[in-house]
């Protein structure tokens, strides 16, 4: 949410430089919104995947410890 908020402040400011006068895109706010949302998917996928292999490891290597000791 974060990221596509971020991309629509960056995409008004695009909007307040006219740049639509310069590439004819007049849609700055919602094309900064999707990119937001875009970068935050990836950045959120990168952060569940590193999540995931620490629960994995930490649990082997409970699983480990626990034949072990018996």
């Amino acid at each position: 949410m974060g990221y596509t908020i971020i991309g629509a402040l960056v995409g008004g400011v695009c909007e307040i430089f006219r740049l639509d006068t310069i590439t004819g895109i007049d849609d700055w706010v919602e094309i900064g919104a999707v990119l937001g949302a875009a970068i935050g998917f990836v950045a959120t996928q990168k952060e569940r995947k590193a999540r995931n292999q620490i629960e994995r490891i930490i649990y082997e290597e409970v699983q480990r410890a626990l034949v072990e000791t018996h």
